[in-house]
């Protein structure tokens, strides 16, 4: 069959082997002097007694580290679209301390926005009792196995505080390999991934907004290729009133997603360990987590901090999102109107 659709290639095309073999970029195990300076850094947000979330770039001195961060930006945007930073001695922090390192960090890659209509820019991933049966739930909440996705911002970082007991293996895979894949096998069925699907907004819609919007899977604009994917929320959309039946062709394309996606030929797993900082870029990797049993000391219990950043020049454009009428939770900034993003 026919498609006009191009391959796209290059390091954000990668498979796991590649990346196991060759870790050199994607992931950095911080040095004796970038401890230092973080420990400067944590000296200087102590003296200067504000918010974490007041503190801003120009707040801090960080030779090094800076190096490190220009580094993970250019990973993330022109690598493998994945950064792994190890061995931030989380033990002689503080809980808020954690937090500050990870804004600290994060605010080096992008501006934080939040992540749910509560405001929240840095948030907690453990289980709290939910589940993913529950329509509302976030999957974040839960000690359930989540699907391969990807979130509605531009990158992610997730902060290991304490790993599970058993389980909770991270899980990567780039959709950008997974659509030249498709291509080459499925040229078909990748056509169908390009046109729009409803999704559930999981009950964080916009004030006067459906409880769902519409977005296709795969986009392109100025020769890149952007990814949303969520097959939870698709699947719960067909619940909602007025949303149309899933056809037969877009089934077998999600299956097809899913089934690269948990395959070895595609599929990258890792371990978070106690002080590991995970970052994504959500244009190109989908990730996803096995099912994880915690411990039964609270202290001890599986929990990581996670951060949502908007990188201005990754984000697709509000004009184009508009013209073809697609509502983009990225441009709607995750869903729920009107949310807090802090420039850096």
């Amino acid at each position: 069959m026919e498609t006009r659709i191009q391959p796209i290639g290059g390091r954000a095309a990668w498979r796991p082997a590649a990346l196991r073999d060759d870790r050199r970029g994607w992931v950095h195990q911080l040095t004796t002097d970038e401890l230092r300076e973080l420990d400067q850094a944590m000296a200087t947000a102590r003296g200067l007694g504000r918010p974490y979330e007041t503190l801003r770039r120009e707040d801090f001195a960080l030779p090094g580290l800076a190096k490190v961060f220009a580094n993970a930006r250019e990973e993330l945007a022109d690598g493998p679209s994945v950064f792994l930073l190890k061995g931030v001695p989380i033990k002689k922090y503080t809980a808020d301390e954690a937090r500050t390192i990870l804004w600290l960090i994060g605010i080096h890659l992008g501006s934080p926005v939040s992540q749910n209509p509560a405001g929240e820019l840095i948030a907690e991933v453990k289980d709290v009792g939910r589940s993913n049966s529950d329509r509302t739930a976030r999957g974040y909440q839960t000690a359930d196995p989540l699907a391969y996705h990807n979130d509605q911002a531009d990158a992610v970082g997730l902060l290991c505080l304490q790993p599970a007991k058993a389980g909770g293996l991270s899980s990567i895979v780039s959709a950008v390999s997974i659509h030249d894949a498709m291509l080459e096998r499925h040229p078909e069925l990748l056509e169908e991934l390009y046109r729009p699907a409803f999704f559930d907004y999981r009950g964080e819609e916009p004030p006067g907004s459906k409880p769902y919007y519409l977005l296709s899977v795969f986009r392109r604009w100025n020769g890149e290729l952007y990814t949303r994917y969520a097959r939870n929320h698709a699947r719960s959309a067909q619940l909602l009133p007025g949303v149309p039946k899933l056809s037969a062709c877009k089934l077998a394309a999600f299956d097809v997603v899913d089934a690269m996606a948990r395959s070895d030929e595609f599929r990258l797993d890792m371990e978070f360990e106690q002080g590991d900082i995970q970052f994504l870029n959500n244009k190109h990797i989908l990730h996803s987590r096995t099912k994880f049993v915690d411990f039964d000391e609270p202290g001890k219990k599986r929990n990581l901090l996670r951060i949502w950043l908007r990188v201005e020049e990754w984000a697709f454009p509000d004009a184009v999102s508009s013209e073809y009428g697609i509502v983009d939770p990225q441009v709607l900034r995750h869903g729920i109107g009107p949310v807090r993003t802090v420039h850096v």
